[in-house]
């Protein structure tokens, strides 16, 4: 058991710091409009995309039921199945995982070899029509799959046996994964992500600060959950993702049919006059805007907060790094200018 629990360990470090690696060349290739780039990047069906590797997600499947099943082996419901078993045999769930990873696989084929000069606008239209199933595969499969699993989870809970099984896994998480995340960061002293990665584990020591930060947030967390739950809802009842595929669509062929707007991380300029132009004239759906001015608003309260992190981030950086928090701030700034300036308001009931 001991050399089982040592390799487990092993295995464990070595996916975390490969997810620090990848987070961090996500960033170089993408930085700029994230969002619209992963919204686009699904094939109409993702599992019938040839680079989704969907022949290979039931062994994916197994090996994560493999991990996950001694970490919960005090929770299991009358048929005996874990809480990972619940989750995968549960239509709803499989459905939102399979989405998931044959995404994954396809958005790492599509931008994968490619850095941050050679990402096009045309690579971002290019699947934006196929976007459509996975935000309907959420929509349709969100409610009908966590429902349960919540309803499982707190069941769980009442058996203080697994309550000590969760805290004591916990505490292995939390330093297996600062133990790698504290490597990278020494291995990579200029890096984003290491800044990143100093400012979480400066405030974060252990377990019980996480604990101790939840739980003195704990109202304003629970009113983000239910803000978040009934916006989700309101955004798939009102059919917004047709909606906002339209729009994008159509924002993107304006941008894509440019000659002088060719780069994702070169907005400001030309393809800011061409964005604006399209905005003049094409009024983003009303579900959509709802959702933007409520994040805007949220980041314009808190601007000061998180001006202060950005700040503590390109204080540790340098060189290149920093030149991409700066050109990230200009970009975005572009781009906040455009929505915000536009005079078409929006389109559809508010």
């Amino acid at each position: 058991f001991c050399s089982s629990g040592i390799k487990l360990k092993q295995w464990y470090q070595r996916r975390v710091r490969g997810l620090i690696i990848r987070f961090h060349r996500l960033i170089d290739i993408m930085k700029l409009f994230a969002l619209f780039a992963l919204f686009a990047v699904a094939a109409a069906d993702v599992c019938n995309d040839e680079d989704s590797d969907f022949g290979s997600v039931d062994g994916v499947i197994a090996t994560v039921k493999g991990f996950l099943d001694p970490f919960t082996s005090e929770c299991s419901n009358a048929a005996g199945e874990s809480l990972a078993t619940m989750f995968f045999n549960n239509d709803n769930c499989r459905a939102l995982f399979d989405a998931g990873y044959c995404y994954g696989n396809v958005a790492m084929a599509r931008y994968s070899g490619h850095n941050k000069d050679t990402v096009s606008w045309e690579q971002v239209a290019a699947g934006i029509d196929n976007a459509r199933f996975v935000g309907t595969t959420a929509c349709d499969n969100v409610e009908a799959c966590f429902t349960p699993m919540k309803a499982a989870a707190i069941e769980c809970w009442k058996n203080p046996a697994f309550q000590t099984q969760m805290r004591d896994n916990a505490d292995m998480i939390f330093v297996t994964a600062s133990t790698a995340a504290a490597a990278y960061a020494d291995e990579h002293p200029r890096d984003i992500a290491t800044s990143i990665i100093n400012m979480v584990l400066t405030n974060f020591e252990s377990v019980d600060d996480i604990v101790a930060a939840v739980t003195s947030n704990l109202e304003e967390i629970q009113d983000a959950y239910e803000s978040a739950v009934e916006t989700a809802a309101e955004f798939c009842d009102s059919g917004c993702v047709d909606q906002t595929a339209d729009f994008l669509d159509g924002l993107l062929d304006s941008l894509t049919s440019s000659k002088k707007c060719k780069k994702v991380t070169e907005f400001c300029g030309k393809c800011q006059k061409v964005a604006a132009l399209h905005f003049a004239v094409n009024a983003p759906p009303c579900c959509l805007t709802d959702i933007v001015d409520d994040a805007l608003e949220e980041f314009d309260a808190r601007r000061a907060e998180i001006g202060a992190y950005v700040d503590t981030v390109k204080s540790e950086v340098h060189g290149k790094g920093k030149n991409s928090i700066k050109a990230f701030q200009r970009q975005t700034s572009c781009a906040r200018s455009v929505y915000d300036e536009r005079e078409s308001g929006c389109a559809g009931t508010a």
